[in-house]
């Protein structure tokens, strides 16, 4: 059982929360539920595209950022997304980095009580 798990919450996995086959997670004997709102899912889509110019070097920072564990860069980015665009920019951002080859799961943690955000 925990080898199942391990194999389908594994970054990168087919079967994870964004890539999930509805016909392989069945033939595991498991029904696919998403804890995220269609926004966020927009947003995850979305971040895979090249964005603006200046959110594409917001990104880049971000994962050098992370990669360096540079904690007040990486707050103040986030202070910065959010008082320019809210929780949903900051999901945006967040996502590219992460498409990107950022840290996104250490971001997250990092923005922890940034206005909505709960890491």
């Amino acid at each position: 059982m925990f080898s199942r798990l391990k194999k389908m919450f594994r970054r990168g996995s087919e079967y994870n929360q964004f890539a999930s086959s509805e016909k392989k997670l069945s033939e595991l004997g498991l029904q696919s539920v998403s804890v995220f709102s269609q926004e966020g899912l927009d947003a995850f889509e979305r971040a895979k595209s090249k964005l603006s110019a200046k959110d594409e070097a917001i990104a880049e920072e971000m994962i050098i950022a992370s990669h360096q564990k540079d904690r007040e860069n990486v707050k103040e980015i986030g202070r910065q997304l959010n008082s320019s665009g809210g929780i949903e920019r900051m999901k945006l951002l967040c996502y590219r980095a992460r498409h990107l080859g950022g840290d996104d799961r250490w971001i997250e943690m990092m923005w922890s009580g940034i206005g909505d955000w709960q890491g």
